[in-house]
């Protein structure tokens, strides 16, 4: 068994017995599992991977307590914004843990379970060390909750609130428009993604002036074998769990139709358009 200094984060949808039972269980299931491939997406945007899933939230460790708590905002941004009905709560603890069979044990592990029991809807609650370890550097605000007594854990932990707010939806000019993160890209790597340091600095600038309403284009090349994909495929994950519409399109080894890639990414924004909407923008092409 291995041990590394990771950062633990629980999820946890309040409410799930009652809303399965008013939803019924196929249609309850199908909603949890687009709920797990949600998070799972903004986990793996965030540097993260999903260690375990209970039917109604998600366990995942984090090399970095930064990266962390980005992807705990995220995570409920995420659900503010596409399961606007879903209340969920959020814990986090960091320390060594210990790894076995992809598995981890240790108090961060029950620190953070504890943390998202304790944790209102909506609420983000965190241990003091991942405060201190993620610092400014994450951008958000801590709010003091005070020693919280948890069950399991001897002393009190100080703990503490992530403030956040929803993000701007997405609009097409007939409400809001929610475009479906493409499924090659849903499952991020077990390994992790490092280096590349230029070239994401490259994208993110790309990214920040597109944001501003300036047009902007990357082309990225190498030799086969080299990571374009991955470099690619980190990028639109970490802008699809900000908010961002992110399509995809390819070119099979034979060529199967013309304009093939362009055909893929339309197929794509216009399945997740209104009817009205579709019909205007085809009215446009």
């Amino acid at each position: 068994m291995g041990t590394s200094t990771s950062t633990i984060v629980f999820t946890d949808i309040v409410g799930s017995t009652a809303m399965r039972a008013r939803l019924g269980e196929e249609p309850a299931d199908r909603l949890f599992r687009a709920l797990e491939r949600a998070q799972a997406e903004v986990v793996g945007a965030n540097a993260g991977r999903v260690v375990k899933t209970g039917g109604d939230g998600v366990m995942a460790a984090f090399d970095s307590a930064t990266d962390a708590v980005r992807a705990c905002v995220a995570i409920q941004q995420r659900m503010c914004r596409d399961f606007p009905d879903v209340r969920l709560r959020v814990g986090a603890a960091a320390g060594d843990v210990g790894w076995e069979d992809d598995d981890c044990f240790g108090m961060p592990v029950v620190a953070a379970a504890r943390l998202q029991a304790r944790a209102d809807g909506g609420q983000i609650l965190v241990a003091a060390l991942v405060r201190l370890l993620a610092g400014e550097r994450a951008g958000v605000t801590f709010t003091s909750v005070g020693a919280l007594t948890l069950a399991g854990i001897p002393e009190p932990v100080d703990a503490y609130a992530i403030e956040w707010a929803p993000l701007d939806p997405g609009t097409s000019g007939h409400g809001t428009l929610v475009v479906p993160l493409p499924a090659a890209m849903q499952v991020a790597p077990s390994f992790g993604f490092v280096g590349r340091e230029d070239e994401n600095a490259a994208l993110d600038e790309a990214a920040t002036e597109a944001r501003s309403g300036a047009r902007r284009t990357v082309l990225v090349r190498g030799e086969a074998g080299a990571g374009k994909t991955r470099l690619a495929f980190e990028f639109a994950r970490r802008r699809h769990a900000d908010g961002a519409v992110v399509l995809l399109g390819s070119c099979d080894a034979e060529l199967g139709m013309p304009y093939q890639p362009w055909v893929d990414v339309l197929g794509q924004l216009v399945r997740a358009m209104p009817g009205e909407a579709a019909a205007e923008l085809a009215g446009q092409l």
